[in-house]
């Protein structure tokens, strides 16, 4: 193989991976867009996590929490109240009949939209206690 086309090989080759990191990166997304989707699917879980306890603080007391530190004190129900990311508590509000939960996402959800569906910024989901599902 001559010199010139062993350079020419080798620029190919190079620009093959080059264009394979480039595809990756955006179909896939930056490894720091990745973190922040973890994230935001961690928020979520938290929050699922939080309206089933806070049901079976409902079954147990038959009324909701004032706060969300009142749950931490109730034997069982120890949940995550704050933010993995910024350490912030999650916000809770009673309201008549349901509780509100609030958190802030960096972005849309990977999964389709559904009860738990979310933008960038602060999203509240707003749910009725059931009795039923402790």
């Amino acid at each position: 193989m001559t010199p010139g086309l062993q350079r020419s090989f080798a620029f190919l080759a190079a620009a093959a991976v080059l264009a394979a990191v480039v595809i990756a990166l955006l179909w896939l997304g930056s490894p720091a867009q990745e973190r922040l989707s973890r994230l935001d699917a961690r928020r979520i879980s938290d929050l699922q996590n939080l309206a089933r306890t806070i049901n079976v603080f409902w079954t147990r007391h038959t009324r909701l929490p004032e706060t969300l530190q009142e749950l931490i004190g109730d034997p069982g129900l120890d949940t995550a109240t704050t933010d993995p990311q910024t350490l912030e508590p999650y916000e809770y509000r009673r309201l008549e009949g349901q509780f509100e939960l609030c958190a802030r996402f960096a972005g849309e959800p990977a999964e389709p939209p559904g009860f738990w569906a979310h933008g960038a910024g602060r999203a509240c989901f707003v749910m009725t206690p059931d009795r039923t599902k402790p």
